[in-house]
């Protein structure tokens, strides 16, 4: 999956630029969603094509900042799996 995040401006934006991103497998998917150089009123650029990222922990795919695991201190997993590991901690600790 890919992360692509691109601006456009067209008769609807009243000729602003406006912002989006996409997660797809491809540029040409994401430009067939959008309708990216179909329309000839709308213009756009491609800000960023990003590789999505595999969490070792939840194997879910993600985009962005990883967190670093508490179990090693070293492996870089997903938000959602350093909030998880965070939230477990905190429980265990309170407990105790």
């Amino acid at each position: 999956m890919k992360q692509i995040i691109f601006k456009y401006k067209d008769e609807w934006s009243q000729g602003e630029w406006r912002t989006r991103e996409c997660l797809v497998d491809s540029l040409e998917e994401c430009k067939k969603i959008y309708g990216l150089g179909i329309d000839p009123t709308c213009e756009y650029q491609i800000i960023s094509v990003k590789d999505a990222a595999v969490c070792p922990r939840c194997h879910k795919e993600y985009v962005g900042h990883p967190a670093i695991s508490r179990e090693d201190n070293k492996t870089e997993i997903c938000p959602s799996c350093g909030t998880r590991e965070a939230l477990e901690i905190f429980e265990k600790s309170r407990y105790n």
